[in-house]
């Protein structure tokens, strides 16, 4: 005979006794620990070399290509860690997502860099492929070593086709946004 499925009630139970044991996990096990510091210093580094490199002319043009990519890791994110393909065992905070350094800092701001240095398509498509090959391969393994990223069933090679994908997609979009606009944001 198979096992009743759960009722919502049950659902909900579980979800709360989850909350409870992460927070106490977050406050016991991450909170101040050496992982902790490398993520606050991960979300707010990123943005301070972003906003001396950036050309000030640009700041809308490039903010609205980062908001794209940020938008698209954070969905990524949370379909990954939802279905669990991979897990963060530490986390900046608990009522962020789990890997707000990365999704909003890391990967917009070094992908901003990009898309404003290398402004011909050929050119960008080669940054963002050597940087998705670089992020993928060097710096997620450094997260797996560190404690910080548990891959379960994730490959870093679907991280390059995601950094790739991302790239072309909101370089594309905001493009077109340009010149349908008169290339003023």
């Amino acid at each position: 005979m198979d096992k009743q499925a759960p009722s919502w009630n049950d659902v909900v139970k579980l979800q709360e006794q989850l909350k409870d044991a992460a927070s106490d996990y977050w406050i016991h096990h991450t909170l101040f620990i050496w992982q902790w510091w490398v993520l606050l210093i991960l979300t707010l580094l990123p943005w301070v070399i972003w906003w001396k490199i950036v050309d000030k002319q640009r700041v809308g043009e490039c903010l609205y290509y980062g908001v794209l990519i940020a938008l698209m890791a954070t969905v990524l994110d949370s379909i990954g860690s939802s279905m669990m393909w991979w897990v963060y065992p530490h986390q900046l905070l608990r009522i962020l997502p789990p890997l707000v350094p990365v999704d909003l800092s890391i990967i917009p701001c070094f992908m901003m860099i990009i898309y404003q240095v290398f402004s011909r398509w050929k050119t960008y498509l080669l940054a963002n492929t050597a940087f998705a090959f670089l992020a993928s391969y060097l710096f997620e393994p450094l997260f797996v070593w560190s404690g910080i990223y548990d891959m379960i069933t994730w490959k870093y090679f679907y991280s390059v086709l995601f950094y790739v994908v991302a790239g072309f997609i909101s370089r594309w979009i905001v493009i077109w946004s340009l010149s349908r606009r008169g290339r003023g944001l």
